[in-house]
């Protein structure tokens, strides 16, 4: 964390209003994720001019899929009104997207008034767990070759927090077939350590 900018403003990202669901249940029913979508809706951002995280959750707990996530972003504060358009037309895009699934899928951007803390995230960073929330999978990972329509094994990004400094996200895996479960547990560690990230797995796999 570092001192933001001169001129940057404090907003708070709000994505939300999607369904979610069990995630042993709805996990193949094409919905949108709103940690997922709200990383998107910051990638798109941070491409046109610097934006850093400040505070970032999402999700509940480890079986449910997350409806809502939101975060507290400072970006220069003569950007607010392109950003506020381009989120705009990211609600409209993803609501096209998800037409069918997440109808009501909502994004808000609104001025933070409540930040007591000047401080946020260095551009390096948040970029970092941009890319890290990008990557992560969600959702099937593969069917069962038996049973048709069922899926064998997934994942679910189910919550992401920053404490004391730190990003925290909690996936939770499931599979019928203990081995594979274990496989893709070892991916998303993998990629964790890829990011530069400490990584740990109980025994449910998350």
């Amino acid at each position: 964390y570092e001192e933001v900018p001169h001129g940057y403003r404090a907003y708070r990202l709000a994505a939300s209003k999607m369904k979610g669901g069990h995630s042993g249940v709805e996990i193949n029913a094409q919905r949108a994720y709103a940690i997922q979508i709200l990383a998107r809706v910051v990638d798109t951002l941070i491409r046109q001019e610097d934006l850093r995280f400040q505070s970032i959750q999402g999700g509940t707990v480890g079986n449910a899929i997350p409806r809502d996530a939101e975060a507290i972003i400072f970006f220069p504060e003569n950007r607010g009104e392109q950003n506020t358009s381009c989120i705009a037309d990211l609600q409209n895009l993803l609501r096209s997207e998800y037409a069918q699934a997440d109808p009501e899928l909502t994004l808000d951007l609104t001025p933070y008034t409540e930040v007591q803390d000047n401080r946020a995230m260095s551009a390096a960073c948040t970029r970092k767990a941009v890319d890290f929330l990008l990557a992560m999978p969600h959702g099937p990972a593969a069917m069962s070759a038996e049973v048709p329509e069922l899926v064998e094994t997934s994942n679910n990004l189910a919550k992401v927090t920053i404490s004391n400094g730190r990003l925290h996200v909690l996936s939770t895996q499931r599979s019928n077939v203990f081995s594979r479960q274990q496989a893709h547990t070892q991916r998303i560690e993998s990629l964790a350590r890829l990011a530069g990230a400490e990584a740990k797995s109980s025994e449910g796999s998350q």
